[in-house]
């Protein structure tokens, strides 16, 4: 069994790499809260009307695709 020598001197992490919970220069304020709430939920309804699309003409396209394939078959 060989272990690394880096494992044990706490250097195995890129120097890149920071504390995953950086401390905030000052904490929100109940309105602040909301206003970045209330900002994630419109990106949030924008991304779910992409995806609605996709869906949407993915489904169109595999229907485009079956009737093409049942066309074939029948002749």
């Amino acid at each position: 069994l060989t272990i690394h020598q880096k494992l044990f001197s706490k250097q195995h992490a890129p120097d890149i790499v920071g504390p995953s919970i950086a401390a905030a220069d000052a904490p929100m304020t109940r309105n602040e809260m909301i206003v970045m709430l209330e900002g994630n939920c419109r990106e949030l309804d924008e991304n779910k009307l992409q995806y609605e699309r996709i869906i949407h003409a993915l489904r169109l396209e595999e229907a485009a695709a079956q009737a093409v394939s049942a066309g074939v078959d029948e002749t």
